[in-house]
Order: C-alpha cells, then sequence, then structure tokens
C-alpha cells in the first residue's frame, strides 16, 4: 500500500512508519523538515507546514491511506482532506481525553464527547485539548464520510516519549531509595505501549478497519500499586516506598499528571476498550515496556530536560513532613 504520514519523524508517527516499511509498504512523509530530518532519508518527504495550511507539496498526489498523528485543530483536518481527497482510508490519532469524565463508569465509543465553547480556538491547554480532537473527529467523519478510522488512545509509553510521564518510574524505581507512591494503591490506570499502538494502527489500516476505536491498555485492570510492583521486579530496582494519601499531596501543592506521573487525585482509568481487543489489539508485556523503556532513557537522556517529573528534593521534603506527621499523630495516639 501506498501510505501518507503526516508528520511521522516523532514519537508514534515514527514507530508507525518503522512498522509500515517493515511490512513491505510504500512510505511518504509530509512535515516541515525539522524534527529528526535524518530519519527516512530513503523515503520520499513532501515539505509542508500544516500551521500555516501549506499543503501545495502533497496536492495532485495519491495514496491508499493517509495517517495522521498531528492534527489538533478542525481546520488542519479539512485543509489535509482537501489535499489527500483521492486517499481511500483516512486513520486519525485522536485521545481517551475527548471524553468529559473518564473515571465514569462503562466509558466507551458512544460516551458523550466534550463540547467546546469556543470552536474555532487554536490554543491547546489542559481545558482545550480533548474538546479540539472531538472537534477534529467529527472533522474527519464529514470530510470522509465512513472511510475513516478514529484512534482514540489513552497515555502513550516508551522508547522516544518526549514527555518522561511514564518513563518517570522507571527511571526513578532504578535510582532506588525512598521513592514517594502516590495516593491509593489501589487506583487503576491505563496506557499503551508505543509498539502496540503503532502496530494495531498499521495492521487496522491494511484490513481497511473503519469507524472508532478506544485503543489504550492493558487488557486487564492494573493498580498504581501492581505496576510499581511489577516495574520494579522488571529491572531489579532496590527502593522502599512510601504511600501518600492524596490530601496530604494536595496540600504539599504536589502537581497531578505531570509533576508526578501517572498521579490524578480520586481518579481511576476505566476506559473500555473490548472494541479494539475484539480488533486485534494485543499488548506487550508490561515488565517488556518498563525494561525497554529504562534501556532506551538511559541511553539518551544525557543533558535532556523533560517537561515532566518530580524534582528529587522536592520528592525529599514531601516525604520527610509526611513521615513526621505520621510519627507526630503516633506520639499524640501514645501519649
Amino acid at each position: 500500500m501506498k501510505i501518507l504520514i503526516l508528520g511521522g519523524t516523532v514519537f508514534l508517527g515514527k514507530h508507525i512508519a518503522q512498522i509500515a516499511l517493515e511490512r513491505g509498504h510504500e512510505i511518504s512523509f509530509f512535515n516541515r523538515g525539522i524534527s529528526n530530518p535524518e530519519l527516512f532519508q530513503d523515503q520520499i518527504h513532501y515539505k509542508g507546514d500544516r500551521i500555516k495550511g501549506d499543503y501545495d507539496s502533497i496536492r495532485g498526489s495519491s495514496w491508499d491511506i493517509v495517517i495522521d498523528p498531528s492534527g489538533y485543530f478542525p481546520r488542519q483536518i479539512k485543509e489535509a482532506a482537501d489535499a489527500v481527497d483521492s486517499a481511500s482510508l483516512y486513520v486519525y490519532i485522536s485521545s481517551v481525553s475527548v471524553y468529559p469524565d473518564l473515571s465514569a463508569d462503562a466509558v466507551d465509543e458512544a460516551s458523550e464527547l466534550i463540547s467546546l465553547p469556543d470552536t474555532k480556538t487554536e490554543k491547546i491547554t489542559g481545558e482545550t485539548y480533548g474538546g479540539l480532537k472531538a472537534l477534529c473527529e467529527k472533522e474527519v467523519q464529514r470530510c470522509f464520510s465512513e472511510n475513516f478510522l478514529n484512534i482514540r488512545p489513552g497515555l502513550i509509553v516508551g522508547s522516544d516519549d518526549p514527555s518522561n510521564r511514564f518513563t518517570y518510574w522507571p527511571m526513578r524505581l532504578n535510582k532506588g531509595g525512598e521513592v514517594l507512591l502516590p495516593g491509593d494503591p489501589a487506583r487503576q490506570i491505563q496506557f499503551i505501549d508505543v509498539r502496540d499502538l503503532a502496530a494495531w494502527t498499521v495492521s487496522s489500516a491494511e484490513k481497511g478497519l473503519t469507524g472508532t476505536f478506544n485503543a489504550t491498555g492493558p487488557a486487564e485492570a492494573l493498580s498504581m500499586a501492581d505496576f510499581i510492583e511489577q516495574s520494579a521486579n522488571a529491572i531489579s530496582a532496590e527502593y522502599s516506598g512510601t504511600w501518600i494519601p492524596d490530601k496530604f499531596l494536595l496540600d504539599a501543592e504536589l502537581g497531578p499528571y505531570v509533576e508526578m506521573p501517572l498521579w490524578i487525585p480520586d481518579f481511576n482509568d476505566t476506559v473500555n476498550i473490548k472494541k479494539a481487543l475484539d480488533a486485534g489489539l494485543t499488548f506487550t508485556e508490561l515488565e517488556t515496556t518498563v525494561r525497554d523503556t529504562l534501556e532506551w532513557a538511559l541511553s539518551s537522556t544525557t543533558g535532556k530536560k523533560y517537561s515532566a517529573g518530580l524534582d528529587a528534593v522536592k520528592e525529599k521534603k514531601i516525604i520527610k513532613k509526611y513521615n513526621t506527621s505520621v510519627q507526630f499523630h503516633k506520639d499524640g495516639n501514645n501519649g
């Protein structure tokens, strides 16, 4: 198949391209040529800027499949659709963030989506991201009728992840010492290895799968406590863990999710993925994802500053303050 990837040289797009090439597909890229320009030099690269609406380089060409992991605004979808209108399938990488409440029971593909008050905004914030993705999905459906595949992943993790929202944990556990463990140990979490998402995306495109699918994991429920234990075992980490309640962490002004990866107070990830499982989505063993992520991180993070992750000094201060408060209450009860 002839596949055009809109982007394709960063994280998910890169993995999609690698798998598609391994399977013998003809791959082309459309991007600005700025991020990792050394990649895939034997393939065709069309230069253009989606922010500016510049699609001139791909007009008049044709592809069987277009894969879009880089569209954030509905305008970008419409402009891309106009430029690749001959494609038989448009694959859009959306997000489970389109749902207003991910912790609600039975969140599935038919659940209500976020509705943005300002549908014209092109400012990506924590308040607009999910709503913009929902608007993009609607534009994909409008432009391609039934010839589209909307994929809604959760947190994507693994090698090449620039965010540190998962990588933090293998790195922190590997460092050892006393580790701050956030909130309720039984809280449910979800994420997907980038390789699993990329492989399923390519397989789904090959089969001509259409419709909308939640694509996160694992297949079975995973608690934060089990995640920590399995991750530590995978890398033979020597550490001691201190579980600290949500309220204490919030009072200590610890920032959820970004500053403290995988932590959202009083929140369980419960997105239903049965539809994707029935359509062939499979998962790498957690231990393998953790080991491979750590290996990549240790080999590639020299001098790199991440946007996510808890500062070591702040971690020690919070743990010390919490342990002091626990001891105070113990002494008070004994006295």
